[in-house]
């Protein structure tokens, strides 16, 4: 697609974010770049039939991953919809989580906020994550944002 109907301005994690009823101001609290884990986290159950824990491990930590679109004028008096795909992906280059969000943008808006929790962070091992954002619209699928995270374990001696 040559002329896309939505540009994406920019996508960060934080811890939370928080929009005032008054001034419909967003604050983004703790952004976030790297997690520092202290003990290693516990194995995630066996799925159905598997013999051993998944490879997957589940940090509880809030996290929010916040973006900023903005209609291109050519649309402004139409009504845009597209799909926002998240995908984590951990320092092998695997895909460990991926989901889908389907983003109505209505007409005369010119721009527009998104966010969502992660509600449990699954991880496989240290090193640097991506949280990689894909927008399809009209059928065209584009990476708009890569955010690097870095995980470390930290394990404390006694």
């Amino acid at each position: 697609m040559s002329h896309p109907r939505i540009k994406h301005i920019w996508s960060v994690l934080c811890g939370s974010s928080v929009i005032d009823k008054e001034s419909n101001q967003m604050s983004l609290h703790n952004l976030v770049e790297q997690l520092n884990i202290e003990s290693i986290p516990q194995l995630a159950p066996k799925k159905t039939g598997a013999k051993q824990p998944t490879e997957i491990n589940i940090v509880n930590v809030p996290l929010e991953v916040v973006s900023f679109f903005q209609r291109n004028d050519n649309w402004k008096n139409d009504d845009c919809s597209l799909n926002l795909i998240l995908e984590l992906i951990d320092p092998s280059d695997k895909v460990i989580s991926t989901g889908k969000f389907p983003i109505a943008f209505p007409k005369g808006i010119k721009r527009m906020r998104w966010r969502t929790r992660i509600q449990g962070l699954k991880i496989t091992t240290s090193g640097d994550y991506n949280i990689r954002l894909k927008m399809e619209e009209g059928g065209d699928l584009k990476e708009i944002s890569n955010i690097p995270l870095d995980v470390r374990f930290q394990v404390k001696l006694d």
